[in-house]
């Protein structure tokens, strides 16, 4: 009889016990100056699909989440090449039949026909703050550019955010209604400033975070939070603790704040424990090594809401293999 995957996460995420402790893992498929380039290059689209084909097909894994390649920031942020405040105010709505709404919901069609609902899928997603950010600093390497943005222009940034959340839910809306997901992965950042102390957070980062993310607690039962350590950022994690979620993923190695420090502190499931950088532990350990670190993990986080993956997207050449086996001692020091 072929397991129920399906049930396997559902359980894991509802905090109940599960046969066995799943994993997750995923990766970008195209290289970082096409993440926001899906409208201008249609080739996108296709090379998405199939590489999500194909790791579906290699891998077989626990649950799927569907990258946003080529859609990670909002086409006002993109078209506009948005570095300075005054750009700021050219972002405008874009409405729910705009081709950057229009071609995420086909792309997650396309995606999922595969899949014939084996597992349980969710639909990456950056919060608006982290949808600009992407775009200014991610791409470009402007780091100058947002951080003047968000420390000398707030206000002016978080009445962008709002016009890009709108969007966002907008887009949530039409996956919702057209396809089959189980709800959204959201991405989600700190100023990565020492002067945006949790105050500021609250008061300019918060309104937007949650107008996205309480919209996809109305459409989905189960949605997944992501508070992403790209390039080495640290997060102060407690932040976090006011946004709702099924399971929360975090830099367990950057944050210094472990799996099970985050399973009390939210009362929920959790998913991490690998770091994702290059050359660590997940891509050059020993198969003995990994197995050990398997193990560890497990016994110091607790079977019960745990889903074994990394801190964040690992790198695209991975042995598959290697994430194989990691399920394989998950399985068997948790069934």
């Amino acid at each position: 009889m072929a397991e129920d995957k399906r049930a396997l996460v559902q359980k894991v995420l509802n905090m109940e016990d599960a046969p066995r402790v799943p994993i997750g893992f995923w990766w970008h498929f195209v290289p970082k100056d096409k993440h926001s380039a899906g409208l201008q290059d249609p080739s996108i689209f296709d090379t998405v699909v199939k590489k999500q084909k194909e790791t579906y097909d290699i891998l077989k894994p626990d649950f799927v989440k569907l990258m946003t390649d080529g859609y990670f920031s909002h086409p006002g942020v993109v078209e506009n090449d948005i570095r300075t405040v005054e750009d700021l105010k050219k972002i405008k709505p874009i409405g729910k039949d705009h081709p950057w709404i229009r071609e995420q919901v086909a792309l997650t069609k396309k995606a999922m026909e595969y899949m014939e609902g084996e597992v349980m899928v969710f639909y990456n997603i950056f919060a608006p703050m982290q949808s600009m950010r992407m775009y200014i600093e991610y791409i470009f390497s402007d780091v100058d550019a947002f951080q003047d943005l968000i420390m000398n222009h707030p206000e002016d940034m978080a009445a962008a955010a709002k016009i890009i959340g709108d969007d966002t839910i907008a887009l949530m809306e039409a996956l919702k209604e057209e396809t089959a997901i189980d709800g959204i992965y959201y991405s989600v950042q700190t100023i990565q400033n020492e002067k945006a102390d949790e105050a500021f957070h609250d008061k300019y980062v918060v309104p937007s975070d949650l107008q996205v993310l309480d919209a996809a607690n109305e459409l989905w039962d189960n949605n997944l939070i992501h508070i992403c350590g790209i390039a080495g950022y640290h997060n102060d994690i407690p932040f976090y603790k006011k946004y709702k979620a099924k399971a929360y993923n975090w830099a367990v190695h950057t944050d210094n704040f472990s799996l099970k420090e985050g399973k009390e502190l939210f009362n929920s499931a959790v998913i991490g424990g690998f770091d994702y950088k290059p050359h660590t532990l997940l891509e050059d350990g020993t198969d003995e090594e990994v197995e050990a670190f398997v193990k560890d993990l497990i016994e110091k986080t607790g079977k019960r809401g745990l889903i074994i993956g990394a801190d964040c997207a690992v790198p695209a050449d991975i042995d598959l293999n290697r994430l194989a086996f990691v399920r394989e001692v998950a399985e068997k020091y948790s069934r």
